[in-house]
This record gives C-alpha cells, structure tokens and sequence, in this order.
C-alpha cells in the first residue's frame, strides 16, 4: 500500500507520536517526508486488506494529530532498483 498522510499541524511535539509509530511498526517498509498533497508517503506491506484495515485504525488511535489519509494499492510493481546512475 502507498499511505499519503496529511497533518492537522506540523509542530514538532505533535509529531513525535507519529515518527514513534512510523519506527515502531514493521509493516512500514519505507517513509518519505514529502510535498504535495500530503505531507507524508509510507509504503506499508500488509498481509491482506483486513490486516491494512487494523494498522490503519491503530495508527489514527495513536497519531489524534492526522487529518486524514489516501491509500493506493500497488497492483503490480513495474521497476524496482536502488542504482544510482554515475557517469
């Protein structure tokens, strides 16, 4: 799942729950401070829809500073690589 996250406030101490969560929680396999609509992107691997369902739900419990969130399901990846292009 690709989770843009966007914030009621961006204050330090209010973030703090939120970046706790983000270190704490194994499904969340990547993390991007970002621009745009949202204020973050996470890359969540849940196991099932039902599995997304009850992280999305624990993460709204623990982070009251979330206005609200927009998932997109990864149907296929179409590249995957970690290379930096050097000349």
């Amino acid at each position: 799942m690709l989770v843009e996250v966007e914030l009621e406030r961006d204050r330090p101490e209010l973030l703090q729950p939120f970046m706790r969560w983000i270190a704490e929680t194994p499904e969340v396999q990547e993390a991007w401070c970002t621009s745009g609509r949202g204020d973050y992107t996470l890359v969540i691997l849940a196991q099932s829809v039902e599995h997304f369902d009850v992280l999305a739900d624990r993460m709204m419990e623990l982070n009251r500073n979330i206005r609200k969130f927009t998932t997109s399901v990864v149907l296929k990846t179409l590249k995957r690589t970690l290379a930096v292009h050097v000349e």
